[in-house]
């Protein structure tokens, strides 16, 4: 597959190849060493001079020339855009070359001898003119030869006028050269070539058998392909699939409130949403991983079952993965088809309030933290199905887990879309209480963040405003960045388990699609086929959603203020389980220069489902700000800025 190959020379060095399918850019791979990082080199000091098959493996190798410097040179050599070895150029006697200007220049690579590695052409631009052919084998320089007209002589011509613009296979019995009139005519030629041996001479012309003249100030030739009419089969995309693993792992000590689970093993549910390719060598250019919030797990949060007649799909994974990016919706642990632990035991759901002086340990009551969003008393709804009349004490009497926890579930599935797609970074969205969760796994990772994530997106999510409450009377918390910092309130629930039922958010009537969320509540119990035996009575259960209880450390202005990754928020005004206040705060708390933050009227906290009366909804919005973020870092064009999307799809400003 053809490629166009990048160097960001005037900001951080990266090296990226732009995999072409025609006319067409159909994925990007950035140059990673052999650790599989980000390689970042460039001036002053080396120099990318040609790129070539200097290995004969069929990949496209490196050649750097230290100009300010040493002048030795350097073959990177490629698997694909992988760096396999590094070799410096040798003469016979296997010392380092060291040749640089002023005089000689590296203007091509080609295999001008027929061997099948890449050769090194030199020109003599500040000198005699003349032209030199290096032949390679591998990294060693094994002869030269100076380029001759038909009369055996040197040729010698350069600027200023002619300039070498390229070099590839025109017709000679290798590769030829490009030259081309950039201080006169602007014409073009093409020197035949054999071996060293310039055999003919031809002006590239138009199909009347015009010459061309085309050239600065404005179109520069800035590289020749050989071999344009044996492309092979285009990356185009057939469809999606949708599939589900697991990834195991072995609970970290000290890392679960409640340390009987220490060295427990456990295991994760990735649901996997990716594009199809009629060719099999094709992969996406992206992907992201999606990060769900405190009560449903990955797939009913981002891959919704359920189609209307006038908008279509509703699950965001299907409509990331339509775009061309692979998709992976982990259930963290305790949720949905991950690792339950506690959650298994219905004696660990909540008991009546504790008095002042009352102690859960002996009492038969609980604490709760937060009474909204871990109900106390909720035992009574499990009897008499399966706790029969009676109250029971816990076999965990503790909360489940914290955002460390989480934190540790999110790297690992990181690192496991990272292998399975074989892209050196990965996109991050934290969904609701998922926020804060990518947040402690950023603030985790500090100044390595980048080398793994390359945009964030953080939806409808808690950064710190809370409705008010006798512990935050005006609702703004300030989370700790360490859990021992945590206030003792916010460590008093007693209990791991809560039971939900689901719904929707409450948004006007013509947001919720027709059935969808029938289709939400049936999925989500679809994926807990514990919780929907209890409740009601054994042959008739009520069903239940369980979720886990936990704390919240390791999101706040100051992790926010750290983050150099492009950062896309998007919100609800009309959210009422996470208050939309909390995404301009998290706005102005990012310092990082690409931020975006999109407020959309008329949605609620499931504004990636929902849809509205005069257009296809902010499902439709989000799904696309979503997608542009993902491979531009930019909403409508722009890399930063604060917008609002209204009732009836208008972005304002424009």
């Amino acid at each position: 597959m053809a490629g166009i190959f990048w160097h960001d020379v005037d900001g951080n060095q990266e090296l990226q190849i732009w995999l072409m399918d025609r006319h067409r850019w159909v994925r990007v791979e950035t140059v990673v060493d052999e650790n599989g990082q980000p390689v970042r080199v460039g001036p002053p000091g080396w120099h990318v001079v040609g790129v070539g098959d200097f290995g004969g493996s069929g990949s496209a190798d490196i050649l750097w020339h230290d100009l300010d410097g040493t002048k030795e040179l350097q073959i990177w050599f490629m698997d694909g855009h992988r760096r396999v070895d590094v070799k410096t150029v040798v003469d016979v006697n296997d010392q380092p070359v060291k040749v640089g200007p002023p005089g000689w220049h590296v203007v091509g690579v080609g295999d001008f001898g027929g061997s099948g590695s890449a050769d090194i052409l030199w020109h003599d631009l500040d000198g005699n003119k003349e032209l030199q052919i290096w032949h390679m084998n591998g990294h060693k320089w094994v002869g030269f030869a100076t380029v001759l007209d038909a009369n055996d002589d040197p040729v010698r011509v350069g600027p200023p006028g002619w300039h070498v613009v390229g070099v590839g296979h025109f017709g000679g019995s290798g590769d030829d050269i490009l030259w081309h009139d950039i201080d006169g005519t602007k014409e073009l030629q093409i020197w035949l070539m054999d071996r060293h041996r310039w055999v003919g001479v031809e002006n590239v012309v138009n199909d009347q058998d015009q010459p061309v003249s085309v050239g600065p100030p404005g179109w520069h030739v800035k590289g020749v392909r050989g071999t344009m009419h044996h492309l092979p089969a285009p990356c185009v995309q057939t469809g999606i699939i949708h599939t589900d693993y697991r990834l195991n792992f072995k609970i970290p000590p000290g890392l679960m409130p409640d340390r009987q689970f220490d060295s427990v093993h456990a295991s994760l549910r990735v649901h996997r949403v990716s594009p199809t390719y009629a060719n099999s060598d094709c992969k996406p250019a992206r992907a992201i991983v999606l990060v769900h919030g405190r009560t449903l797990g990955g797939s009913t949060s981002f891959d919704l079952q359920h189609t209307t007649a006038a908008t279509g799909p509703l699950s965001l994974q299907e409509a990331l993965a339509n775009a061309g990016i692979d998709t992976f919706a982990p259930d963290l642990l305790g949720y949905a088809l991950s690792t339950r632990l506690s959650l298994d035991d219905p004696k660990n759901a909540s008991r009546p309030e504790c008095t002042s002086t009352g102690d859960p340990t002996i009492d038969q009551c609980d604490r709760s933290r937060n009474k909204f969003i871990f109900p106390l008393d909720q035992q009574k709804r499990l009897q008499p199905n399966p706790l029969g009349t009676s109250y029971a004490n816990h076999s965990s009497a503790t909360y489940f887990g914290t955002t460390a926890l989480w934190a540790r579930d999110i790297r690992q599935v990181v690192n496991d879309a990272l292998t399975k797609t074989g892209l050196p970074t990965v996109s991050l969205l934290g969904y609701s209480f998922g926020g804060p969760r990518v947040g402690r796994t950023l603030q985790q990772l500090g100044i390595t963040a980048a080398d793994r994530i390359d945009r964030l997106i953080f939806m409808a999510s808690l950064f710190d405003t809370l409705p008010p409450s006798s512990e935050y009377p005006t609702g703004h918390v300030d989370y700790p960045t360490d859990e021992a910092d945590l206030k003792p309130f916010e460590t008093s629930t007693s209990f791991p388990l809560v039971l939900n039922t689901v719904g929707w958010d409450n948004p006007s009537a013509d947001r919720i699609p027709p059935g969808a969320d029938k289709a939400l509540a049936k999925q989500a119990q679809l994926l807990d086929a514990v919780g929907a035996k209890w409740g009601g009575s054994a042959t008739t259960p009520a069903g239940f959603v369980r979720s886990p209880t936990f704390t919240v450390s390791g999101w706040n202005k100051d992790v926010a203020a750290a983050i150099t990754i492009p950062t896309l928020v998007l919100h609800g005004t009309e959210d009422r389980s996470v208050l939309p206040a909390n995404a301009p705060h998290l706005y102005d708390a990012l310092t990082t220069e690409q931020k975006v933050l999109i407020e959309l009227d008329c949605a609620s906290h499931f504004l990636h489902y929902e849809t509205a009366p005069t257009w296809e909804g902010p499902h439709k919005a989000v799904a696309d700000a979503i997608i542009e973020w993902v491979r531009s870092a930019t909403f409508t064009g722009k890399t930063t800025g604060q917008f609002t999307i209204d009732c009836d799809g208008n972005v304002n400003p424009p």
